[in-house]
């Protein structure tokens, strides 16, 4: 099974687009339209990278970014826009995103991404399972 990513944008015929290059590259993909359905999805999955859009209806893409860290620190997010400034990167950033992309980007750009934001995933659970103690030496 593939990296587990969530793509969350309002812009249903980009995201279903990314979504299909991505499953043909062995993604296990899921979608949201929305903040909201994001952070559904998140408390009944589990989810590696998240890639974020900034800009959409009702709940922005910075806010779900706070909400989705607060319920689920360890999944790292992208975060996407069009309209993308260097003070929401900045604040992108503050509230612990992985990475800030502008759209368009080549497939190419959004799958380094997604890859590098696994691996610190994947790092950072390492590390946390490390100083923790086991069961047996308890």
């Amino acid at each position: 099974m593939g990296i587990k990513v969530l793509l969350v944008d309002d812009e249903k015929e980009f995201i279903d687009a990314l979504a299909q290059r991505l499953e043909l590259r062995g993604y296990d993909v899921q979608i949201a339209y929305s903040g909201i359905e994001a952070i559904g999805i998140i408390t009944e999955k589990d989810v590696d990278v998240i890639v974020l859009d900034i800009k959409m209806p009702g709940m922005e893409g910075i806010e779900a970014l706070g909400k989705i860290k607060a319920l689920k620190p360890g999944i790292e997010v992208v975060m996407l826009t069009a309209h993308g400034s260097l003070s929401e990167a900045m604040t992108a950033m503050k509230k612990d995103a992985h990475d800030f992309i502008m759209k368009p980007a080549p497939i190419d750009v959004i799958i380094d991404k997604i890859t590098t934001a696994y691996e610190v995933k994947t790092l950072n659970e390492q590390r946390n399972k490390v100083g923790k103690p086991s069961k047996a030496d308890s």
